[in-house]
């Protein structure tokens, strides 16, 4: 179960991570095919906190991965208390 300071913790990385300045080269906006053509999915600055909201939530190896060195170290310290740094892929 998630506890209320680790849901913050995750919170407050993604908010660090989506406001920092590399933040637009980093993120990957999603990639649709239209029957012909893969065409880029531009996300708005809502819908992009929402994307990287739900991957730090469900997988913060990747998370950290992509966007770990936008983060300061009492970012990383405050994650080490979220659940989903109990999996053996978010563990460093």
């Amino acid at each position: 179960m998630a506890t209320s300071a680790g849901l913050n913790a995750v919170e407050a990385s993604v908010r660090r991570v989506t406001q920092h300045a590399d933040f637009p080269t980093k993120f990957k906006h999603p990639v649709k095919f239209n029957g012909t053509d893969f065409v880029e999915q531009r996300l708005t600055v809502e819908q992009q906190f929402e994307e990287v909201s739900k991957n730090a939530a469900q997988n913060l190896h990747i998370f950290l991965e992509r966007y770990g060195t936008l983060l300061q170290s009492e970012d990383l310290h405050a994650l080490v208390g979220c659940s989903a740094a109990n999996t053996p892929e978010a563990r460093f």
